[in-house]
């Protein structure tokens, strides 16, 4: 029986990234800016227990669960009943909604940039978590469905 090499190269060059990461993770700032080492000489864990005390940091980990928390419940809030509704009811612009839907997941992020923009301008949600959630609502919302 004859054996590929393509899932193990596949392994590899899957894996390899993740090796660095890790490798480098590991390294002092020395190394990191030394030459090119595979395996650390002096393992430390220093720039985990960095980023875990560090207040600055601290404060990102609560913006971030901040985020994600509205953002899931706004998405799952809208997605649910709204899927329900298109799996269980036949309606005449079903057809056209659910290419709708389609055609915005899409669209390019970065083209609503200005018109966001315009719009949390105009109500007064600049620079608030619910901006943000909203607009993260939007994408997500369509791929919940």
């Amino acid at each position: 029986m004859r054996r590929s090499w393509v899932p193990v190269i596949f392994a590899v060059l899957f894996l390899l990234p993740v090796y660095w990461l890790v490798a480098m993770s590991l390294k002092t700032n020395g190394e990191i800016a030394g030459a090119l080492m595979l395996l650390p000489a002096a393992p430390t864990l220093a720039h985990f227990r960095y980023i875990v005390t560090d207040p600055d940091w601290l404060w990102g980990y609560v913006n971030a669960l901040i985020h994600v928390g509205m953002n899931v419940a706004l998405s799952v809030g809208v997605a649910i009943p709204a899927a329900h509704a298109l799996s269980r009811r036949r309606f005449r612009s079903h057809r056209p909604l659910f290419f709708g839907l389609l055609m915005f997941r899409m669209m390019a992020p970065p083209i609503l940039l200005v018109p966001y923009v315009q719009i949390f301008a105009g109500l007064g949600l600049i620079d608030t978590y619910l901006a943000v959630a909203l607009a993260h609502a939007f994408f997500n919302v369509p791929l919940a469905i």
